[in-house]
Parts: C-alpha cells; structure tokens; sequence
C-alpha cells in the first residue's frame, strides 16, 4: 500500500496542486513514487501494489505508473487522515485476499539510501506482524535530533528487532528530542505493517471516527464515495497506534529521508 496523496506545498514553486512532491525527479531522473515501486517491485508483484492518491490526480498517478492496474490506483475523494485511508485500503484487500492479508504500508515521496536493508526492514515487520497478530510500525534510528518528526520510545524488548511500543511523542523540541534520542527512541517514519483483519478490528475497537463507516462498506466508487463522507479526519497514529495495546516496533537504519523542506 503506497501512500501518494498530498499537494507538495513546501516546495512551492516547483510542485503545484497538479503536479505535487510525489510526481517530480527530486532524487533521481524518475519521480519520487517512481523510485518507491522500484523498491518495492521485489517484495510484491503489480497486483498486489495498492496506491492511494487524490481524486484530482488519479490520472495523472496512473500516468506515472503504468504497470499499477487501473483498478490499483484508488482516488481519494477528499483528504480524511491516514486512519481513514488505510482502513479503506484494508478492507479492499480483505475484500480480494482475505482478513489474514498482510499489508505494508509506505509513502510514496521518501528518498532511501540502502534499498536492500529498506526491504529487509518490511520483511522483518510484516514478519512480525504475521506471527504476533500485532500492528507493526518502523522506527527510523535517528542521525540528528530533529523537532520537526514524531517519535516512537520503543518499550520491551520481543525479539532480536521487535520492541512493543512505549509510547509516541509527536515533534519536541530539539532538546527533549535529543534527550529522547540518548535513551533510544526511533523516528515515527509512517512505515507500517500488519494483518487486515487484526487492523480493521482495533478500527473497530478504538476509533470511533472511522468505524462506522466500515460498517457498511462497499467496494466499487459509489462505496468509496459514501465511506469518505462519512469518516472523520484523524492520522492513524492517532486514531489507532497511540490507543491500542498491540503495537510493536522494529529499528529501521536505511538512509531514510522524508524530504519535507527545501534543506532536506
């Protein structure tokens, strides 16, 4: 599941509403989610690669993606958090491959260094989450004290990578970040791996502002349509990590960059 909505604002002049961050060569020659299939080719076929976008630049992603079948490409309606968005994209695959489907999920505007170690990273997570029946995110080993990331303090140790979540801390200052970093917190990247079925009931559980909505999904546009009216905007961190008690992290060192500014 790559996640390629957004309009690119920090790099105005160069992005615009059409033609956002996600759409441009900021690393290579190819777009940035250009680079993302390329890494993520060798873990799962076309097929099996959802992305989600907006509904004004469903073409244009399309476009940029030609072996995405048409029918992979999901424009969202309006922009409604990423709670609402990956619960929409569970429920698909659900829908095609059952509730024990595991997902990945990325975002399709990063620059990574170490492709290999990235792919080794998802596969540890999605590893994780398969076996503990747990909702796995990747925290980034950090290399500054950056106040403009959220973090993740892992909690006890599971295994030789996976940690359960102490808690999230959403961007302090560069002191208490470089305080946080000191006693091992991870930067939030927005990697996350789990079962459908195990995300879809904490949804469920814990976050009324989308769970309603799945209680009549659809598939299909008209389903797609009534789904996004009817959730309320809340990021998954929010609305499902930071309230459940099956959370686990894995350390993630592979040259991650979210290239939100210019200086990045």
């Amino acid at each position: 599941m790559i996640l390629a909505g957004g309009v690119g604002s920090r790099f105005w002049p160069l992005s615009t509403p059409s033609l956002p961050k996600q759409l441009l060569p900021l690393v290579t020659d190819k777009p940035l989610i250009a680079d993302t299939l390329e890494r993520v080719a060798a873990l799962a076929p076309a097929e099996k690669t959802l992305i989600l976008t907006n509904a004004s630049l469903a073409d244009v992603v399309r476009e940029a993606c030609p072996e995405i079948p048409r029918a992979n490409v999901i424009a969202e309606p309006k922009p409604a958090g990423t709670a609402a968005a990956l619960s929409w994209a569970a429920a698909e695959i659900e829908r095609r491959d059952g509730s024990d489907a595991v997902m990945v999920c990325v975002h399709a505007d990063w620059a990574i260094a170490d492709v290999e170690e990235f792919r080794n990273t998802l596969k540890v997570a999605a590893e994780a989450a398969d076996k503990n029946r747990s909702l796995v995110t990747v925290g980034i080993v950090p290399t500054r004290p950056d106040p403009g990331l959220g973090y993740i303090e892992p909690g006890q140790k599971i295994s030789d990578r996976v940690s359960s979540v102490g808690r999230f801390v959403e961007k302090p200052d560069a002191a208490r970040a470089e305080q946080m970093i000191a006693g091992g917190a991870l930067w939030n990247s927005g990697i996350f791996a789990w079962r459908v079925g195990d995300f879809l009931d904490e949804v469920r559980a814990l976050t009324p502002e989308v769970a309603p909505a799945l209680e009549n999904i659809s598939p299909g546009e008209t389903g797609l349509q009534k789904f996004f009216a009817d959730v309320k905007s809340i990021a998954v961190d929010v609305g499902v990590l930071e309230r459940s008690r099956k959370v686990q992290v894995v350390a993630g060192n592979f040259g991650w960059d979210d290239i939100g500014t210019w200086g990045a």
